[in-house]
């Protein structure tokens, strides 16, 4: 079993304060739908750095722009 620990509506600096607190403890971090498109998937970028040993979920729940916005999550946390 693993642990998944959402985090939405709250402002970006509180849910990278946050995720910072939850990844020791967390399997998975999520970002979540409400938390990413009130700051972009920019807020990705910010969180994935925030913990980047924990595997980072962008829940984004979109059908019809699926493709578009998955690229934008994939280029935002990706590191070089």
């Amino acid at each position: 079993m693993k642990l998944q620990v959402a985090i939405d509506r709250v402002s970006l600096d509180q849910a990278e304060s946050l995720i910072k607190k939850l990844a020791p403890y967390s399997d998975i971090l999520e970002a979540g739908t409400s938390l990413i498109k009130d700051y972009g998937v920019q807020a990705l970028a910010v969180l994935k750095k925030a913990a980047p040993g924990t595997p980072l979920l962008g829940d984004m729940k979109t059908i019809d722009e699926g493709d578009y916005e998955f690229t934008g999550a994939i280029k935002a946390v990706r590191i070089s």
